[in-house]
């Protein structure tokens, strides 16, 4: 029996290596990829690789030319600061003479010879200048900077001489001509929607389908700016004197029509006897078809509700914190009466109530200096008789001196500056004790061709002068000096420009 297991193992065993297998596995391919199998591999690598590849290349250069483009404005903005903070003479004698010279730009140069300056004329020093800088070095890279500095306006300034802030109360406003005024005034509108929408409810004021009106559902460009109006208020408290201005735009939704329902008229009770007249007939009793109904909304002629509300933005606070509305219907709104007298006095009382801005605070004032941009009439969103008002109020029984200089507004081309110039007339008012005032009001800021004018109280101040008289002002000529400066590469291509004004002293030669 035993050995009849052994043959039959021996058999199975021979049987298994004949046929090229192990008792527990089989065996494996290994005959390796085809040649298609590899192409095809490497094809779809290539279509994956070559994009990424591509766009980090691509990101890298970009990124490589912005940082040369941000250093490259850097570099600009800095020379033209550092060139503006000298005067000709100072840049032609202390500035491009060297490499000194160049490092007062806050500019690295190896050679004297790389920075220099030509006159368009030589004969004339009031000509155009061309300022260079050659080698600039600058992360790594070389450039050059060429400033062109053309004159173009030649202008008597008028100057205040001995101004302290000891004894004078000086204030700037430093915001120019705003072309986007009425967007910000619709803006302060809307942000009052809440307590306007109240307002509306509470009059019950309806459109001609006899819809409640809402701020929604307002015409915005109805919404006109009245005026601008600043309040100089001097007053002494204690020892010190002490001045504080505050000001507001004014402005009002104009022109909305209100409506109501119809009500016919009661019929007229019959007069005296009636006719005998055989010939007489009936009367017609057909309605009149140009006679509204009963209940249709019809325009309410007494009732211009939206001429009665008035609001103001504050200028000295934009966050708006002082801003508000104000109920003007008892003074006659219906014809729209705001430039009048009782109206004026009403403003006072809500500009009072703005914020104040403390410009001076001590014993010895002597001059109050208002230096201010005018407040042009813009071409849309302002009333036909929009004003420029400026209000001194002296609660003391100290006389000072006004000094009021309008500025010329920066960024507007001299065309247009002469032109609002023309149509420019600001109001000058003051109450207390009176003032000596000394302004440039008349005078056209533009190309001088045109006229100015202005609309002053003077019998409200003690004196009233043109600037140009006054003793204490000192007139010297300047030329303005427009800008270029040009950041160039070693191929002399422009990399970035910019552009400037300059006001120099004018010099005789």
């Amino acid at each position: 029996m035993k050995v009849m297991k052994m043959l039959m193992k021996q058999t199975k065993v021979r049987k298994v290596r004949k046929h090229g297998k192990r008792i527990c596995s089989r065996k494996l391919n290994n005959g390796g990829m085809s040649l298609v199998e590899v192409v095809v591999a490497m094809t779809i690598f290539a279509v994956v690789t070559v994009p990424v590849l591509h766009a980090l290349t691509t990101s890298a250069l970009y990124n490589q030319k912005a940082r040369k483009r941000q250093n490259v404005t850097a570099l600009a903005e800095s020379v033209m600061e550092n060139f503006k903070g000298y005067s000709l003479d100072s840049l032609e004698n202390e500035v491009f003479t060297g490499v000194a010279g160049a490092k007062m730009l806050g500019l690295d140069i190896l050679n004297d010879s790389d920075i220099s300056y030509t006159y368009a004329e030589p004969s004339k020093k009031d000509s155009a200048i061309k300022f260079q800088i050659q080698n600039v070095k600058s992360e790594k890279a070389n450039y050059n900077i060429e400033i062109n500095a053309v004159p173009s306006v030649r202008e008597d300034v008028f100057e205040i001489d001995n101004v302290s802030t000891d004894r004078d109360a000086i204030f700037e406003y430093d915001t120019s001509y705003d072309h986007n005024t009425y967007d910000r005034v619709k803006s302060n509108f809307l942000s009052k929607a809440a307590a306007i929408d109240s307002m509306i409810l509470g009059d019950n004021k309806r459109d001609d389908n006899g819809d409640l009106y809402t701020v929604a559902t307002l015409d915005k460009d109805k919404l006109k700016i009245l005026k601008r109006e600043f309040l100089y208020k001097i007053v002494q408290e204690g020892d010190d004197y002490v001045v504080k201005v505050s000001g507001a735009y004014i402005y009002q939704m104009q022109k909305h029509k209100c409506y109501v329902q119809y009500v016919p008229p009661s019929p007229a009770p019959p007069a005296g006897e009636p006719s005998t007249d055989e010939d007489s007939g009936d009367v017609s009793t057909e309605p009149d078809p140009s006679e509204p109904v009963a209940g249709e909304w019809v325009e309410d002629d007494e009732d211009q509700w939206f001429q009665s509300y008035v609001h103001y933005m504050d200028l000295m606070d934009p966050t708006g914190a002082h801003d508000g509305y104000d109920n003007v219907g008892d003074i006659g709104m219906h014809n729209i009466p705001i430039y009048n007298s009782s109206h004026d006095d009403r403003d006072d009382e809500i500009i009072k109530g703005m914020t104040e801005k403390e410009i001076y605070r001590g014993k010895n004032l002597k001059r109050l200096l208002i230096y201010f941009y005018p407040g042009y009439k813009g071409s849309d969103g302002y009333d036909s008789n929009y004003r420029d008002m400026i209000k001194i109020v002296n609660n003391t029984s100290q006389e000072f001196d006004c000094y009021l200089i309008k500025q010329r507004t920066p960024g507007m081309s001299e065309t247009k500056l002469t032109l609002n110039e023309q149509g420019y007339r600001p109001i000058v008012s003051s109450t207390g004790t009176k003032m000596r005032l000394f302004h440039n009001l008349d005078e056209n800021l533009g190309r001088r061709t045109g006229t100015a004018s202005s609309d002053i109280k003077t019998a409200e101040f003690e004196s009233v002068e043109n600037y140009t008289a006054a003793p204490e002002f000192n007139k010297r000529k300047v030329m303005t000096y427009k800008l270029t400066l040009a950041v160039k590469d070693s191929s002399d291509n422009v990399l970035t420009e910019l552009t400037g004004t300059m006001y120099e002293k004018y010099r005789e030669y």
